[in-house]
């Protein structure tokens, strides 16, 4: 009978007692098969492993068999021809002491579902097992799910390719003759005793006790680069033993640049920068910014439709497009629509894979659609009285109906345009600065409350429309950021209104319901001052209810800055003290792991320099360069006479490295740079140093780039003017062609100080990418993306293509999971965790209670670290009713968790795969059982 149950997808018959008529009245026990589960495997040593299975019931009968069945055949060979010399018994119990003792089986142990057992076992390097639990009674036997066991190659040591010699000596073509030790001690016929170490790229690592470390590979030695004065060194001969060095000094009147391409730097280098501009119609200055945004990497554009464009289209003196305003009546009813020429420009975004952000400000009036508030009309907006003028003036409607109705016409609005263009991800704004938006004469606190509550319904009514929505808000100008010109951060007016308004608001107007914005918005036309708004805003939104809301920085510009307030867009953006000014506040903001998108002047993408119609300005191709960077950071160093006027941020992934450097002062800098640690698929690749001083960048091969250690000589950086550094290129990006992004989330582990969080959580739109990164071990970095019209063809395949820096082997307190929902609206029908199996902290989660509700959600467990692919999605695993929930939108979300390390960077891309008929089998059984496969 046990044969019966090698198979793992069947279980033998129960054998049912025949009824006695004179016990018709007693009901007789359950009896059954043993039911068991198979649990994950251990690594408990050097090709030592340990089964485990979980005994939820005896079967009402002792059992006569407990164990596993084992195999390296394939699952197929196994089913057709089931071997019992490939049964293993259990080797002892683990109990649960947490289980009340109750029910007994045999031997006494308790049997009330949570008794575990396993079995220790010796297995082959280099082979692919499957394993499940088998039980056994005199009743029946049954068997768990099968999973799968892959057992790594032996061991190799770097010197296995040395040719062997008497007494345990080894003959290296390159190292010459020394004698290895396993522990990685050498004795070296000229160094003497060393301590060596493989740096994973075909070089070595060598600690000599007088030397510190020494670093060498093939076509290197004799040459040694020593690490502690970081200086090349010659092995001229060997004395008794000891080893004599030559030791080059090199001039050190010039700075240099050192960058550590095998570590990981924070925050992320993330894309965040696009543009904002006001919307009024299709013209040629929008369009060639949209498509000039698009080959700058942009991942979003912003467009602002003021309250005579939301009024009527047919004000304009020309490009009108439609008999009808966007609102309209017909009937006593209030409809929408769209505007072709808005259509336009949104399909443009589209083309180029970005976000639209529509800011949409004003009560449309004209025809009565919507009526104002009789006493408001033709009063100042608050602070502009003493300018003696209006500024941004946008009345709100009459406190009841008519403030309903208007925010359900928004409600409308958004599906109208939605539906002109769909397909392209459109987050919404509503007013401006409500600081100063409203009215002087309902006093200030007044009129953010009377805002509040439009904002509030127009939200709600967004978001039971389409679950999806983005709402961002509440927009607030860089002024009330600021204490003056203090310095002062203590949250300056933004904790004003967050304490002592928007908060008691939500509790007292909403019954504590929450508005269900997302993003932190800031109005910024001083830009130079980023820094104190956002810690300003750090403090104000310390409160946990704004924990998933990161920072939008909007209408970014400093032309307020003192000396630059009477300058022209050209002075700014393409002079060469502009250009400074620029990447300075670039910069900042790239540095603000809580800042995660940035949007500057229309112009900036659409102004051509007037005696060189075809170039754009310098300020352009910075931002251009800085959004190239791939997201992985990498830490630097500048050292020597004269750095102090220089500035450089890197990042570098094993297909592309980019160094961007600028200078500050007026003179030109010559500096050397090392790039240390170089991934070896870059080796052999053009270093291309493109230069930027004044006009058109320039661009020249420089040298040849190696492995692990490029050294660029000599590169000059011209006065105010920037250098960028470039080695291979980023792969091409497929894109998602049947899934289709819908929103994405981040979490902001705020501190409550003006400190910047230690975790950053992000979306990569263009690169449908993940990315989690932590400055330390006490970071979170958190972020997930929606997918909707998800296939589900049997043969559909989401994988998560994993790359990480900073990120050791394994930690005994950090995490690293991805998390798939299968979404309902707001609701989860199934949540699937895949965990790092290496990463060991889940005790760490007690910050992100509402990510995971208990340490035993971690069913399944794999590797998941730098270069491996994680199958996230298939249709074969989806719950029942959740294609045709919501609709039939087939929605997940798809999040990314990394807790515990630090500094570390880890991006998940999703790709799409179609898996041959042959695959299926082999990826659900990879999948249930718990182990992921490369």
């Amino acid at each position: 009978m046990l044969l019966a149950s090698l198979c793992p997808f069947s279980a033998s018959a129960q054998n049912v007692p025949e009824e006695n008529e004179a016990d018709s009245m007693i009901v007789a026990p359950p009896y059954g098969p043993p039911l068991s589960k198979t649990l994950p495997h251990e690594k408990i040593g050097e090709g030592k492993y340990r089964l485990r299975g979980k005994l939820l019931d005896d079967g009402g009968s002792p059992i006569t068999f407990l164990g596993f069945y084992l195999s390296s055949r394939s699952l197929r060979e196994v089913i057709s021809a089931p071997d019992p010399s490939e049964l293993v018994p259990m080797t002892e119990w683990e109990i649960d002491e947490a289980v009340p003792m109750g029910r007994v089986g045999q031997d006494g142990i308790p049997l009330d579902g949570k008794v575990n057992f396993y079995a220790d076992v010796d297995l082959e390097p280099g082979k692919r097992y499957y394993f499940w639990s088998i039980g056994a009674n005199a009743l029946a036997d049954s068997s768990g799910s099968p999973k799968k066991l892959s057992v790594p190659s032996s061991a190799t040591y770097w010197w296995s390719q040395a040719s062997p010699q008497e007494g345990g000596w080894r003959a290296s073509s390159w190292l010459g003759v020394f004698r290895p030790h396993p522990s990685g001690w050498i004795y070296h016929l000229k160094l003497g005793w060393a301590y060596s170490h493989p740096d994973g790229q075909g070089g070595l690592w060598l600690w000599l006790k007088d030397e510190g470390w020494l670093w060498t590979r093939p076509g290197v030695f004799p040459y040694l680069w020593r690490h502690r004065n970081e200086s090349w060194i010659f092995l001229l001969r060997s004395t008794n033993g000891r080893p004599f060095f030559f030791e080059w000094f090199e001039d050190g009147s010039q700075p240099r640049l050192t960058v550590e391409l095998n570590r990981a730097s924070f925050p992320a280098t993330v894309t965040k920068f696009g543009f904002n501009a006001e919307w009024t119609q299709s013209n040629a200055a929008d369009r060639r910014a949209i498509d000039k945004a698009g080959e700058a990497g942009v991942p979003m554009v912003a467009g602002l439709m003021e309250i005579d464009y939301l009024r009527d289209d047919w004000n304009f003196s020309k490009g009108s497009t439609l008999d009808a305003p966007l609102f309209y009546k017909s009937e006593d009813k209030v409809l929408t629509q769209s505007d072709p020429d808005l259509d336009k420009l949104r399909k443009k975004v589209a083309d180029h894979g970005m976000i639209n952000l529509l800011q949409l400000a004003g009560t449309p009036t004209r025809n009565g659609v919507f009526s104002t508030d009789a006493t408001l009309e033709n009063t100042v907006t608050y602070k502009d009285d003493f300018k003696h003028k209006h500024g941004n003036w946008y009345p709100l409607p009459r406190v009841g109906e008519e403030t309903d109705a208007l925010a359900l016409a928004y409600a409308s609005l958004t599906r109208s345009i939605r539906e002109a263009t769909p397909g392209l991800p459109t987050w919404w704004a509503f007013w401006q600065e409500p600081d100063h938006t409203i009215g002087k004469n309902l006093g200030k606190d007044q009129s953010k409350r009377r805002y509040l509550d439009f904002f509030g319904k127009t939200a709600d009514a967004i978001k039971a429309g389409n679950p999806d929505a983005v709402i961002i808000g509440i927009q607030q100008n860089s002024s009330t950021g600021l204490n003056g010109g203090k310095g002062v951060i203590d949250g300056a007016d933004y904790l004003h209104f967050t304490e002592k308004v928007l908060l008691p608001f939500e509790e007292a107007n909403r019954s504590s319901r929450i508005i269900p914005y997302d993003y932190v918005s800031i109005q910024n036309y001083k830009a130079h001052r980023t820094l104190e708004i956002v810690k300003n805003a750090r403090i104000a939104y310390r409160n946990p209810r704004f924990g998933s809301m990161p920072i939008l920085i909007n209408e970014c510009d400093f032309r307020k800055k003192p000396g630059w307030v009477e300058k022209s867009f050209a002075e700014r953006y393409d002079s060469p003290a502009g250009l400074m000014e620029v990447m300075e506040i670039l910069k900042v903001m790239l540095d603000q792991p809580d800042v995660a998108y940035a949007l500057l002047m229309r112009n900036l993408f659409s102004y051509t320099v007037n005696e060189q119609p075809e170039r754009y300005t310098t300020g352009y191709h910075a931002l251009n360069w800085i959004n190239e960077l791939p997201a992985h950071r990498r830490p630097l160093r500048l050292t020597g006479p004269g750095s102090e006027v220089l500035r450089a941020v890197a990042a570098s992934d094993s297909s592309q490295a980019r160094v961007i450097v600028w200078n500050t002062s007026s003179e030109t800098r010559s500096l050397k740079i090392d790039l240390r640690d170089l991934p070896s698929a870059l080796a052999g690749k053009d270093l291309i140093v493109h230069t930027m001083g004044g006009g058109r960048p320039q661009s020249s091969k420089a040298q040849v780039a190696a492995s692990p250690l490029t050294r660029v000589a000599t590169l000059q950086v011209p006065g105010h003017g920037i250098v960028k550094l470039e080695i291979g290129n980023p792969p091409p990006s497929p894109g998602l062609s049947k899934a289709r992004y819908a929103r994405h989330y981040a979490w902001v582990p705020r501190t409550g100080t003006e400190e910047p969080p230690a975790g950053q959580g992000h979306y990569q739109i263009k690169e449908n990418s993940l990315v989690a990164s932590t400055a330390d071990k006490s970071g979170i970095g958190l972020a997930g993306v929606v997918l909707s019209d998800v296939p589900t063809d049997s043969d559909y395949l989401l994988v998560a293509d994993l790359t990480a820096s900073g990120l050791p082997s394994s930690s005994t307190e950090g995490v690293l999971a991805l998390r798939l929902d299968y979404l309902d609206r707001d609701r989860s029908l199934l949540t699937e965790y895949f965990l790092a199996e290496d990463h060991r902290g889940t005790n760490r989660l007690e910050d992100v209670p509402f990510w995971v509700s208990s340490q035993e959600a971690f069913e399944f467990t794999g590797p998941i670290a730098d270069g491996l692919s994680v199958p996230l999605f298939t249709p074969m695993l989806a719950p029942p009713g959740w294609a045709t929930a919501d609709n039939g939108r087939r929605r997940i979300l798809v999040s990314l968790l990394l807790r515990g390390l630090g500094p570390a960077t880890v991006v998940a891309k999703l790709t799409e795969e179609t898996l041959p008929p042959e695959a299926q089998e082999d990826l659900e059984l990879s999948l249930d059982g718990e182990t992921l496969s490369p």
